[in-house]
């Protein structure tokens, strides 16, 4: 699941519309809206802001960037290593 699909679920689990997620996070309905859209990709201190505000382990966002850095270091090994 992205980052993305992650806000948005616990926005929705918490049952809270965007403006309350913005108000509660004390970021902008735009900056909400850019997030769960995908359009603009939170930096590690608000998600930590919003693992804190709700009481989730910051881990729950993090797990896919985690995935993404070992495929990546999975693809250079490959290429490194490829018999010609």
């Amino acid at each position: 699941m992205k980052i993305s699909e992650k806000i948005k679920k616990l926005r929705l689990d918490n049952k809270l519309t965007q403006k309350q997620f913005a108000n509660k996070t004390g970021l902008s309905l735009s900056t909400i809206q850019k997030y769960e859209y995908g359009d603009f990709k939170p930096n590690d201190n608000i998600l930590f802001r919003i693992s804190k505000i709700f009481d989730i382990d910051i881990s729950y966002f993090l797990e896919n960037k985690k995935n993404q850095d070992f495929k990546k270091i999975e693809e250079l090994h490959d290429k490194l290593f490829e018999v010609s």
